[in-house]
């Protein structure tokens, strides 16, 4: 399934993409690929990544807070029950999915954060569906 859409299989871990591309999954040398051709060329090939586990010490390098001030919002991040949680004034406290390294995704946004020349977390950027690469500073 993809794009919204069941993809019908054309062979042995080959499915017919919603165009005219051909998606096919490769696990032979133990690390699974996947490659989309379309149009007699490779469009994508990537490896799986593997979801990256933080312990609460990796975790607390994230907690702060950060200031926007486009939106005049401050965002508490702070470590709890082995997770990270981002809390915005009455709100209910959303829980960050580590996805990669320094990107995080919830169930309104995903949020990326960034570092300075000392590799200390110096801000975060969120993306949503109405709103991409709003900047917010740490602030402490």
């Amino acid at each position: 399934m993809a794009w919204g859409g069941n993809l019908p299989r054309v062979g042995p871990n080959q499915f017919r993409d919603l165009g005219t591309g051909t998606i096919t999954f490769d696990n032979s040398d133990g690390s699974m690929k996947a490659t989309l051709e379309t149009d007699g060329g490779t469009f994508f090939a990537g490896r799986r990544m593997e979801a990256p586990h933080l312990s609460e010490a990796d975790l607390a390098a994230y907690a702060g807070q950060y200031r926007s001030t486009e939106l005049e919002a401050i965002y508490s991040l702070s470590v709890d029950q082995g997770g990270l949680m981002l809390r915005n004034n009455w709100n209910p406290p959303l829980k960050l999915i580590p996805i990669a390294r320094d990107e995080f995704e919830s169930e309104e946004f995903n949020v990326m954060f960034r570092r300075d020349a000392n590799h200390r977390v110096s801000g975060l950027n969120v993306f949503t569906i109405r709103a991409r690469n709003v900047s917010f500073d740490r602030v402490n």
